[in-house]
């Protein structure tokens, strides 16, 4: 079965062109976003271009190759970029795991948050 974790990432109309390169690489992770069952939802919060991920039960840890080159990505993006600055700026990811506390945010893009709620 493996942990599983909810994902969300966001990315501007700017930082699209970035990861549709790492995208591009992985046929696995080209899929995993915009194949037929992916859950996306276009022009996000109302920015022209912007397109935001939603991924739920998904094993989201080194190995795989979709998960390595989303993340390769983000990577890249926290670097200063020539011609769009600070690149953080451009997306916005958050992943919630099964364990209590373990949540993870990266980039500053985007009205994104984690929520903490008791299910009973």
């Amino acid at each position: 079965m493996g942990y599983r974790s909810q994902v969300v990432l966001a990315v501007s109309k700017e930082a699209r062109p970035y990861l549709m390169h790492f995208l591009g690489k992985e046929p696995e992770a080209m899929s995993l976003c915009f194949g037929q069952h992916a859950d996306r939802v276009e022009d996000f919060q109302g920015e022209e271009g912007a397109v935001m991920f939603r991924f739920d039960s998904i094993k989201w840890y080194g190995g795989y190759n979709e998960i390595d080159a989303i993340e390769a990505f983000m990577s890249h993006m926290e670097a200063n970029i020539e011609g769009l600055g600070d690149g953080d700026d451009h997306f916005r990811f958050v992943r919630i795991g099964e364990d209590d506390g373990d949540v993870e945010r990266r980039g500053y893009a985007f009205d994104i948050h984690p929520v903490t709620s008791i299910e009973y």
